[in-house]
């Protein structure tokens, strides 16, 4: 059935498929958050604390502040002026630390909850610490230079795990509409599998590929594959396929998700290099500029 440039299809009757039980269903046992010291990255925490008790889960908050890089002119003092100025910005940065805890436990009271503080670079401890999550919840993007923040790019390519970005702005994920964005590629299948218990708490879930007209048999095909292994984990989906020719696939995913009052996105996230998306744009990149709902991606 078509309505105007959005085609709906009628996903699979999950009758006749082996359903899993709560006790065997996939959860989030472990999360971790990156934790700000300023209420740019409260969004994120709270999300974060939302999660950890709907899924019984652990949550870990993380934090790391960067010391600015020193520079040294004069070949005489300089060396003790550097060495009596680090230890200021060393000093600054674990009062900041200090700062950033005491937020995050009381934003999680009532939750236990684990803390890891460093001085260092922000991308790279998080990384680091993705060994311990089923998941990375982090803020959008915030403000700041650029050895003092993580860009949520970074972590996506190399954490190895799914990444839900919270944007300041951003209601709550959780018992709202979500919408999956499929392209049949690896970066998007990594993106639903770790999606499922997210989905399973949404209040209903759209699976939607945009492509052109010529392509439209083959999305089909495979959103019904998608729609029955969602299926075998209890989700019900209503499949659509969008135009692509009147908008980017990113901005008329982004638009399609406001009008269904969809609180979380899921997508696949470079799927072609990031030079590419720098240079020609993409799909990832205007889900990071322009989204102010949830988004969890995977690469």
């Amino acid at each position: 059935m078509s309505i105007g440039r959005l085609t709906l299809i009628k996903a699979p009757s999950p009758q006749g498929v082996i359903l899993l039980s709560k006790e065997n269903a996939m959860t989030y046992a472990s999360l971790i958050v990156a934790v700000e010291s300023g209420e740019a990255g409260d969004a994120a925490v709270r999300q974060a604390v939302e999660l950890a008790a709907r899924f019984s889960a652990a949550l870990t908050g993380v934090c790391t502040v960067a010391v600015p890089p020193l520079i040294g002119d004069d070949p005489f003092t300089g060396g003790a002026a550097l060495t009596v100025l680090l230890s200021d910005y060393e000093a600054t940065a674990e009062a900041e630390l200090l700062t950033a805890e005491r937020r995050f436990r009381a934003l999680a009271e009532g939750l236990a909850v684990d803390w890891r503080g460093r001085i260092g670079w922000p991308a790279y401890v998080l990384i680091e610490h993705a060994r311990l999550a089923d998941l990375i919840v982090m803020p959008g993007r915030i403000p700041r230079p650029p050895y003092g923040r993580s860009n949520p790019v970074d972590i996506i390519m190399s954490a190895g795990r799914p990444v839900l970005i919270v944007p300041s702005s951003a209601g709550p994920a959780l018992g709202r509409p979500a919408l999956v964005a499929w392209k049949d590629t690896r970066e998007s299948r990594r993106a639903v599998a770790g999606a499922v218990p997210l989905l399973k708490q949404a209040s209903g879930v759209r699976l939607a590929q945009v492509c052109a007209g010529e392509d439209r048999g083959d999305a089909q095909a495979a959103l019904v594959e998608v729609a029955t292994f969602l299926a075998r984990h209890g989700i019900e989906v209503d499949i659509e396929i969008l135009s692509a020719e009147d908008a980017a696939a990113g901005n008329r995913l982004l638009d399609h998700a406001k009008e269904t009052g969809c609180g979380l996105l899921v997508a696949g996230a470079y799927g072609h290099s990031r030079l590419r998306e720098w240079v020609l744009g993409g799909v990832t990149r205007s889900l990071l500029d322009r989204s102010d709902l949830c988004l969890l991606l995977a690469h």
